[in-house]
C-alpha cells in the first residue's frame, strides 16, 4: 500500500492486514485513518493512489462485511501484537480491546481463504462492486 504513514516516505509498506471503512452516502468514500491523505477520501481516487500495479504475490485482497456485523462480530486480544518474550512490538491502542463472539477471532477475519463472514475479493472485483456505478468524485 501507497501513501502510508507508517511506511518510509515515497514507499510502500506491506501490511499483514489493514482495517478500513466503505461509506455509501450517494457515493462510496473511504476512511483510513492511517492514509497520507485526507481521513475521509472517494474510494476511486483512494484505490488509484493506495494500490498500484504490482506482482502477484502483493495484489490485494479485500473482505468486505456489513460494519453492524463486523462491530458486533470481531474480537482481537492483541495477542498478535506481542513478542515471544511477552513485551509488545508496539505500544497497543488506548482503548479497550474488542470482544465480539470470542476472545480472539482476528485470524478467521484476515485470512484471506477462510469463509468466515463477508465477501473476500480482489482489488478488480471491489473496483466492478463498489465503483462503476457511482457518481465521480467533486
Amino acid at each position: 500500500m501507497w501513501m502510508m504513514r507508517a511506511a518510509e516516505f515515497g514507499q510502500p509498506i506491506v501490511w499483514d492486514y489493514h482495517v478500513i471503512l466503505f461509506v455509501n452516502c450517494g457515493r462510496w468514500t473511504v476512511w483510513d485513518l492511517d492514509h497520507l491523505g485526507s481521513v475521509e477520501q472517494d474510494l476511486a481516487l483512494y484505490l488509484d493512489t493506495t494500490f498500484v500495479p504490482v506482482q502477484e504475490e502483493f495484489q490485494p485482497l479485500f473482505r468486505v462485511v456489513d460494519a453492524a456485523l463486523f462491530c458486533e462480530l470481531f474480537s482481537s486480544d492483541r495477542s498478535h501484537m506481542l513478542l515471544p518474550d511477552g513485551k509488545w512490538q508496539a505500544p497497543p491502542p488506548s482503548w479497550p480491546a474488542p470482544k465480539g463472539e470470542s476472545t480472539n477471532n482476528l485470524m478467521s477475519w484476515i485470512s484471506m481463504t477462510d469463509t468466515y463472514l463477508g465477501e473476500v475479493m480482489d482489488l478488480q472485483t471491489l473496483r466492478n462492486t463498489h465503483i462503476k456505478n457511482c457518481e465521480p468524485a467533486r
